[in-house]
C-alpha cells in the first residue's frame, strides 16, 4: 500500500512539473521581447534602405501632421523611412514604409487612422498596423508580417 501511495506521489509530482514546465512557453511574451522600432526594421533589413530620422527632421514633421488633424499629446521618438533597395518611384517593383514611434498611444492611434485612410487611397497595396505606440504603414508587404 505504501508503494503505490509513493508511486502515485511521484507521478503526480512528476504531472505537476511537466505541466507548469508547457505553461510558461504559452505565456504571453516577456516585455523584452515586445515589439520595437529596432526590430521592426530587422524585418526589412535584408531588401530595403533604412533612413532614421534626426530629432530636428522629426520636429519638421510636427506641421505637416497638424495640417493633416493631427494634434499630438505626447511626441514622436523615432522615425524610420523605408524604401526597397535597387528600385524607385514609378516603378513596378517599387515598395516603402514608415515606422513612427509615440509616446503617447493616442496619437498613435490618430496617426494610425490618419495614415490608413491615406495609403488605402493612394497605394494598391497600401497598409497600416499600429503596435502600441508604434505605426507603421506603406506599401510593402512586409508590413503584413508584423505581429500586432
Amino acid at each position: 500500500m505504501k508503494k503505490a501511495l509513493l508511486t502515485i506521489l511521484a507521478l503526480s509530482v512528476l504531472l505537476c512539473s511537466l505541466v507548469a514546465c508547457g505553461t510558461k512557453s504559452s505565456e504571453a511574451p516577456d516585455s523584452e521581447e515586445q515589439i520595437s522600432v529596432d526590430s521592426i526594421v530587422e524585418l526589412f533589413e535584408k531588401d530595403y534602405n533604412a533612413q532614421k530620422y534626426t530629432a530636428e527632421q522629426i520636429s519638421n514633421l510636427i506641421p505637416n501632421l497638424e495640417a493633416n488633424g493631427i494634434s499630438l499629446n505626447g511626441s514622436i521618438t523615432a522615425v524610420v523611412h523605408l524604401t526597397k533597395k535597387a528600385s524607385e518611384p514609378g516603378r513596378s517593383d517599387w515598395s516603402w514604409a514608415y515606422v513612427y514611434e509615440f509616446t503617447e498611444e493616442a496619437d498613435a492611434i490618430a496617426l494610425e487612422n490618419n495614415r490608413r485612410a491615406f495609403v488605402e487611397a493612394t497605394e494598391e497595396n497600401g497598409t497600416c498596423i499600429r503596435c502600441g505606440c508604434i505605426v507603421v504603414f506603406g506599401s510593402s508587404p512586409i508590413i503584413a508580417s508584423i505581429e500586432q
